[in-house]
């Protein structure tokens, strides 16, 4: 997977912000000849496709004039989803009030609505009340959207 530059980011990440949007992740992926490039939005309001199509026109313009990437790329925007994995600490306090699966590196299973996100650690409030873990505890986190 290749990235893009620093300053790339940081300037995409700068029109996103003037729009009320933050950016989750970008990630380019694919063959040389057939590049992907994977935008992720979050607004506390939420995404629609609108919103897509709003940055999605945004972003190409500035890719177009700073021209980063030397094959031709499919530009992709979307929203983290409603069910999406949790590894960062942002990723952690965007998620705060959603229900939320925890695996610890020994096996056991956390479940419960996230209720705080802490420099070293989360607090879930489960079945069994407030549970407290660790980030280096976590095997892998993830929301769970109740249908």
């Amino acid at each position: 997977m290749a990235q893009l530059a620093g300053e790339v980011l940081e300037r995409i990440e700068n029109l996103l912000t003037a729009m009320g949007v933050e950016l989750v992740g970008a990630e380019l992926t694919g063959p040389k000849r057939r590049r992907l490039l994977r935008i992720t939005i979050y607004r506390p309001s939420g995404v629609d496709i609108g919103l897509c199509e709003e940055v999605s026109e945004v972003v190409s313009s500035l890719l177009d004039e700073l021209d980063p990437i030397e094959s031709s790329y499919i530009l992709e925007v979307s929203s983290p989803g409603l069910e999406r994995s949790l590894s960062t600490f942002r990723d952690f306090e965007r998620a705060i009030g959603e229900s939320v699966r925890l695996v610890l590196k020994g096996g056991s299973v956390v479940e419960g609505v996230l209720e705080e996100a802490m420099p070293r650690g989360v607090k879930v409030h489960s079945e069994e009340g407030s549970v407290e873990v660790a980030y280096e505890d976590l095997k892998s986190a993830r929301t769970v959207f109740d249908w």
